[in-house]
């Protein structure tokens, strides 16, 4: 069976920050790896919670606590194992973010204000 991946370029989110998972380690045929997730949610009206992976990173989560108001970049994947196709988001930046009031965040558009003759299913 071929393998086929989609992968889209880096995306920026701005969310906050629900959990910080145990760092994992294990080992494999290709040595060791490490790994570490933490569960997002962003901000706007719709918010969505996003499980990320950080693999072999650099950075220190010691200094990110629940609820902290953060940056994150991410690269979403998605791959086909065994007909069914699975998408991921690795994630490779994280910052915090200082004076941002997430009541006004604006990172998702409200499209409740859309008039009805612009929807096209109407």
């Amino acid at each position: 069976m071929v393998n086929l991946i989609l992968e889209i370029s880096m995306m920026e989110l701005n969310g906050k920050l629900l959990i910080i998972f145990d760092k994992e380690q294990g080992y494999n045929e290709k040595g060791t790896w490490e790994r570490q997730a933490i569960l997002f949610e962003t901000l706007g009206n719709y918010p969505r919670k996003v499980l990320i992976q950080f693999w072999k990173s650099k950075i220190d989560f010691s200094r990110y606590t629940q609820g902290d108001v953060v940056k994150v970049k991410i690269n979403i994947e998605s791959h086909e194992y065994e007909g069914k196709w699975y998408t991921q988001a690795w994630g490779w930046f994280i910052e915090k973010i200082e004076n941002l009031d997430i009541t006004k965040d604006t990172s998702l558009k409200d499209n409740s204000e859309r008039q009805e003759e612009d929807l096209p299913f109407i």
